[in-house]
């Protein structure tokens, strides 16, 4: 009898295993059919229990013992990471617990575009609810410390683009990416400028090209601009640009720029001021990048707005005022 019992006992526990593996592979693999996303967020800290039960809150798994089961097992108990995640369509649980394990969160978009303020863009990041706020504009210490700059003023020193997050990620994190994406193109465009352009250092050049970046949005008139300012550049003439004038007056600009303005000195007035202003008046695009770095040099001395978007130029100051008179007194 202890000799069938010894045959038989075995027996009865391997086909035990077997039908307990049978059941997890079943429950792992079951195709479960979502009539629509399901959302879940899985915080810092919370341990397996936690995560299985959420799961099974969210109806994503029935049996959460078997995912705790499974998990323990293969030695992934605290394996799976935090964040925001996203299931849709057809998913099994395994699927559901590698997204876990590798982390795919939901990722999210936002767009700093060129030709803007570093204040605009810190609002802009404010405004999205899955940016964690964690610096303000009257406030840049943190910011400054983040990308160990000694500047005390950050404008144009970040990259526009569309850059991805995930829930959570602060403003700070956004901002610190962007500037290393604008040390990388400087670095780039400043190694392959023409020679003997007037700046100093790399950071004349990006202050020139965000002047570019305001005074025009089309593609083919930003190097015949740059080449417009290095020429006046050359020769000792005050640029005499009006977005800086504007930068220069801050948030006391309503939008009405006049001749007071223009007459009222401060370090941005290139109208009062000869040279670049003190720093960049907006965040730079690489096209305006590679035309400061590469102007276009016709002997052009002025330009003027047409009405269109595009600019009438001269190389007189004879020829600039019957532009004037042809494309701005007009209107």
């Amino acid at each position: 009898m202890m000799r069938l019992f010894l045959i038989i006992m075995p027996l009865l526990i391997i086909t035990a295993c077997a039908g307990a593996a049978a059941v997890v592979y079943r429950a792992l693999t079951y195709h479960l059919e979502l009539p629509e996303p399901v959302q879940i967020t899985v915080h810092r800290g919370d341990s397996l229990r936690q995560i299985t039960r959420n799961l099974e809150a969210h109806q994503l798994i029935v049996y959460p013992e078997v995912v705790e089961f499974y998990a323990r097992v293969r030695g992934e108990a605290s394996a799976f990471r935090a964040g925001e995640y996203q299931f849709s369509g057809t998913v099994t649980l395994l699927d559901v617990l590698s997204a876990l394990k590798r982390g795919n969160v939901v990722q999210y978009r936002v767009a700093l575009v060129e030709g803007e303020t570093l204040k605009t863009w810190i609002n802009k990041l404010h405004k999205h609810p899955k940016i964690k706020r964690t610096v303000s504009f009257s406030q840049l210490d943190v910011l400054r410390e983040a990308v160990k700059e000694e500047r005390e003023n950050l404008e144009g020193l970040f990259f526009p683009d569309t850059y991805t997050f995930s829930s959570g990620d602060t403003d700070v994190t956004i901002l610190v990416r962007a500037y290393d994406a604008l040390q990388r193109h400087l670095s780039r465009v400043w190694a392959n400028r023409e020679p003997s352009l007037p700046y100093a250092n790399a950071y004349e050049l990006l202050t020139l090209a965000s002047i570019v970046e305001k005074e025009t949005a089309l593609a083919e008139e930003r190097p015949r601009i740059a080449g417009v300012f290095v020429s006046r550049l050359r020769k000792g003439m005050k640029l005499q640009t009006d977005p800086t004038v504007i930068y220069g007056l801050g948030d006391t600009f309503s939008g009405n720029l006049k001749r007071i303005h223009l007459r009222t000195d401060n370090p941005y007035n290139t109208y009062e001021r000869k040279g670049l202003p003190p720093t960049p008046i907006a965040m730079v695009g690489l096209a305006a990048l590679q035309a400061a770095s590469q102007p276009t040099i016709t002997g052009d001395l002025y330009f003027v707005a047409k009405g269109n978007g595009s600019h009438a130029f001269s190389k007189t100051y004879k020829q600039h005022a019957r532009a004037v008179r042809q494309y701005q007194l007009k209107r």
